[in-house]
């Protein structure tokens, strides 16, 4: 449930929207949080997360709200520090829909592959990262990227490749 609600929380204030051109960059997120972060978090925890509102779960809803909202500062100062913005949360890869139906596959090799990447960024010159947000603090992703054996960033590294046609530069789980 906490991951739920945290990827429903950083879509929301991370997404770009074609309204506004800055949306998508550190400043305006940050702006949205500072402005929204309350009421969006109650929202999501009411349709997502309402599990977390029994009484029994009220310290560790607590804990949660105050570890996501800094998980999502440091977020906006890494994005800054290296010049980053969202191109995309929640991107669908590896098929297109239309009308219900699938009209084109994602293959890597034999694979035909269907996944959802967290979020996807870009830097001033072009090139994109893809971050995987983890809400568990399980080591079993850490050492995963540590051995160089995430088979999941791979995968959505390709699609993305092939889809874009641009070079992903960097892959990352972003431990929540």
């Amino acid at each position: 449930t906490f991951g739920l609600v945290a990827h429903e929380i950083i879509q929301t204030l991370f997404s770009p929207n074609e309204k506004d051109l800055q949306s998508g960059y550190p400043d305006y997120i940050r702006t949205q949080m500072e402005n929204n972060f309350e009421d969006i978090f109650e929202k999501i925890i009411q349709s997502t997360g309402a599990i977390l509102l029994i009484k029994n779960n009220k310290l560790e809803l607590h804990k949660f709200k105050n570890q996501l909202k800094e998980s999502l500062k440091n977020l906006l100062i890494g994005m800054e520090a290296n010049d980053l913005h969202v191109v995309e949360c929640e991107k669908d890869i590896g098929c297109k829909f239309e009308d219900g139906k699938i009209i084109k596959h994602g293959y890597v090799g034999d694979l035909d592959i269907v996944g959802k990447v967290d979020m996807i960024l870009e830097d001033s010159k072009n090139n994109l990262y893809i971050f995987d947000f983890k809400w568990s603090t399980s080591s079993i992703n850490e050492k995963k990227l540590e051995e160089n054996k995430s088979i999941q960033l791979c995968l959505y590294k390709k699609l993305i490749e092939q889809e874009t046609g641009k070079k992903v530069k960097l892959v990352a789980y972003y431990l929540l």
